[in-house]
């Protein structure tokens, strides 16, 4: 279908239809669409969302990219210049999801989890954060239960880096896979000026990769800045880069 390159989101119902071995194009016209053909979905999926987002005649978005204009002065000449910041506005009762992987059952962390997330929803997820934008309610939702990667192709929910003996994952026969460069801000616990983090190259979510005899691929990386050896921040600053895995049972086709 022409319009296979549209799609950028897929759901649940979809996603397992897909690992158990089919393909997006063979499935493609029993998929629900939205978005101008940028989110799939099931029938049955489609059927759970609000009306006014399903309509045929001028339905509403389920979420849209603003841009907001801003303004800066020049501390030295005293002149203004504009910029724009993105902004992503979701529709009622809409947001983003995330998951979470117990690899062991611990009461203790899961409690601490429970009120870090408190913590990060008043702190605000993205840029902007010190104008109020971000600011969200992170409510946990029932277990869902998902193939484990271990020993078969797999798919990664997360960015993933890899460890050096885990690379010819990456070359297995119709492996796909995307490297970013993400660097960002960080701020350090000590009240210490904000500093750019280190850029790591790391592949993006929703990397397809061959069978690894691990649970838990991946590796966490330092970040910390570092200029010729002088590092600011006095810390480190870790990047996660183990993956959340999806074991494809279909295998890669």
């Amino acid at each position: 279908p022409k319009n296979l390159k549209k799609v950028a989101y897929i759901s649940e119902g979809i996603f397992r239809i897909l690992i158990e071995g089919s393909s997006l194009a063979k499935e493609w016209h029993n998929c629900e669409k939205l978005h101008g053909n940028t989110v799939l979905l099931t029938k049955e999926e489609r059927e759970k969302l609000p009306e006014e987002v399903t309509r045929k005649l001028k339905p509403e978005a389920m979420w849209k990219v603003a841009r907001q204009p801003r303004v800066t002065i020049d501390r030295i000449a005293n002149k203004s210049s504009i910029y724009h910041t993105g902004q992503v506005l979701f529709n009622k009762d809409g947001g983003l999801w995330f998951g979470l992987r117990w690899l062991e059952k611990d009461a203790k962390l899961k409690k601490q989890m429970e009120h870090l997330f408190v913590d990060l929803g008043y702190a605000g997820l993205g840029g902007e954060r010190s104008s109020g934008y971000g600011v969200c309610e992170i409510t946990p939702h029932d277990e869902i239960q998902l193939p484990a990667p271990e020993g078969k192709p797999w798919v990664s929910l997360s960015r993933y880096i890899p460890k050096e003996e885990e690379i010819f994952a990456l070359g297995a026969p119709n492996a796909a896979y995307q490297i970013e460069s993400v660097g960002g801000w960080v701020r350090s616990i000590y009240g210490k000026k904000a500093q750019r983090r280190m850029n790591v190259n790391i592949l993006a979510e929703g990397a397809v990769l061959g069978a690894l005899d691990v649970n838990s691929p991946g590796m966490m990386v330092d970040a910390q800045p570092n200029f010729d050896g002088e590092q600011p921040l006095g810390h480190p600053a870790y990047r996660n880069g183990f993956a959340l895995g999806v074991g494809i049972e279909g295998g890669l086709k």
